[in-house]
């Protein structure tokens, strides 16, 4: 019975609170108690109330974390929180723009990537060391690019285009050098990005990758998506090659 127990508390506990329209009714029959909320959602929820956990005392049974002020409360970003998620990106022009996913990481997560990159850095895929924030179903949506899928309603609407590198976050992509920004801000994001998972050793290879398309893509546009497009189908269907 202990897999169909947990698939019903899994259900009750952590599934229903963040459906729309129905977690009004969990949460006024439940008051939000027995409600799961992980590590990183607490930390997150911390963050975006503007504060910053400076230390965590374990006590019996309890958890204690003791926060510090160091801002305002985030008001121009709503939380990640329901199934399909927007994310606030860097677009053309340097433009903000909305990008829309299968949330793999648990909710509030995005208000502490910079903290977590502090404390873990990057691994050689470019992603973050430790991260805590993905849910135990989430390294599975990533492998198949599951949680990608509404970005082609991004991509139909006009926001991306087929080919192209990553909308990336404000903070990410502060991480490049300035003459990397600035040809990034010339160039839509794209839907299917340049294949790096199994060929680099780090982030400095994935600045070498991204930039070798940016300089590509802005001498012969079109030439070069449809070159990267072909090399995109070939290594995920003839290679096996999966998102790390």
């Amino acid at each position: 019975l202990a897999k169909p127990a947990w698939l019903m508390q899994f259900c009750v506990h952590r599934v229903l609170p963040k459906l729309p329209a129905i977690n009004r009714v969990y949460f006024f029959i439940t008051r939000g108690k027995g409600r799961h909320l992980s590590k990183a959602e607490v930390r997150g929820r911390i963050s975006f109330c503007g504060l910053r956990v400076m230390d965590e005392i374990k006590h019996r049974d309890s958890q204690i974390l003791i926060a510090k002020r160091v801002g305002d409360p985030i008001k121009d970003r709503l939380p990640s929180y329901y199934p399909v998620i927007a994310l606030t990106k860097v677009g053309l022009d340097g433009n903000m723009l909305k990008t829309h996913k299968i949330r793999s990481m648990y909710p509030f997560s995005e208000f502490i990537q910079k903290e977590l990159f502090e404390s873990e850095g990057l691994a050689a895929t470019g992603k973050f060391k430790n991260d805590f924030r993905l849910t135990e179903y989430g390294p599975f949506l990533r492998k198949y690019w599951i949680d990608e899928l509404p970005q082609i309603f991004d991509w139909l609407r006009g926001d991306l285009k087929l080919v192209g590198i990553r909308a990336t976050s404000p903070h990410f992509l502060s991480l490049y050098p300035v003459d990397f920004i600035d040809m990034y801000t010339k160039v839509q994001p794209g839907l299917i990005p340049p294949l790096f998972d199994q060929n680099t050793q780090g982030f400095e290879d994935i600045l070498a990758t991204e930039r070798e398309y940016l300089e590509r893509y802005l001498s012969s546009p079109n030439r070069t998506d449809l070159r990267y497009l072909w090399a995109t189908i070939h290594a995920i269907v003839f290679r096996g090659v999966r998102s790390k």
